[in-house]
């Protein structure tokens, strides 16, 4: 796979952003509404940290997903996005 120059990836990052800008506003809105602190008293195998933090994790992965992302639950207790592709490179 062919690299491409730090500017042109700011490049495309800021058009991205500009074109989605409402976009990222409104998932930024919906994250935000979401109860995700930590409620261990009612923390089950499924959601470790309480269902209310599980359903923040999970919001933002569906966004993650949606941006083309893969996104990858670990047990419920954390997670993270990546590009798709053949780079070992994180």
């Amino acid at each position: 796979m062919k690299e491409i120059s730090r500017e042109i990836l700011k490049t495309l990052a800021q058009n991205f952003v500009d074109t989605n800008w409402d976009t990222i506003i409104n998932d930024i809105a919906t994250l935000v509404t979401i109860p995700s602190v930590a409620d261990f008293e009612h923390a089950t195998p499924e959601h470790p940290s309480g269902k209310a933090a599980y359903e923040a994790l999970e919001c933002a992965l569906g966004i993650a997903r949606r941006l083309g992302l893969r996104g990858e639950n670990e047990a419920g207790e954390i997670a993270y996005a990546d590009l798709p592709g053949d780079n070992t490179q994180e």
